[in-house]
């Protein structure tokens, strides 16, 4: 089992005081061009043993061309609760249906955790296109993950923790380096 150190301690301890609003992320990757892309996602499971980060995602969407081309991303997460923030540094790996293993096992438990509405969204037109038909957003959800269904599985290599709850705040930087991570107090 990797050494996780003890910033993933220390986010679990953050999800449990913190509200159910806390499952939105804020997850930047480039642009083929290099320009950065930076929007929302649902966070929905580790992926164990270990720290890698699930969320859902439509394989019809930009950021898949995006991870095509630079495979690197950042989460940045912030819990107004405990005014704590985790800017997770890593790998993106991209799960499509055709994926078998632990991978494909781990989308198919993420489309079993979705609600209703939440899967529905897959049934909806591609992301990004003209706006279509309004009837052609009310399709019902299918049970099985559909096609566009991908996952998105962030594997951390850097952990930048900011507290701005305490005064002076506190600020660590975690890296890992060889399967190991090391934790280095810095100024905030």
């Amino acid at each position: 089992m990797p050494d996780i150190s003890r910033w993933r301690d220390m986010l679990d301890a953050s999800l449990a005081k913190s509200a159910r609003a806390t499952e939105f992320v804020q997850l930047a990757t480039a642009r083929p061009d290099g320009a950065p892309a930076v929007r929302t996602v649902v966070f929905r499971a580790f992926l164990e043993p270990g720290s890698r980060l699930c969320f859902g995602t439509d394989l019809r969407s930009a950021k898949v061309e995006q991870l095509a081309a630079q495979p690197l991303a950042e989460a940045c997460w912030y819990f107004p609760t405990t005014r704590e923030q985790y800017r997770l540094a890593g790998r993106l790996e991209l799960v499509r249906p055709n994926t078998g293993g632990e991978l494909g096992q781990a989308r198919t438990r993420v489309w079993g955790g979705l609600s209703e509405k939440a899967r529905q969204v897959y049934s909806w037109p591609p992301p990004g296109a003209p706006l279509a038909a309004e009837n052609e957003f009310t399709k019902p959800a299918p049970l099985d993950p559909p096609e566009p269904f991908g996952l998105l599985v962030l594997t951390p290599e850097h952990v930048d923790y900011l507290d701005v709850k305490a005064d002076p705040h506190r600020r660590i930087m975690f890296q890992q380096s060889a399967g190991a991570w090391t934790a280095q107090p810095v100024n905030p």
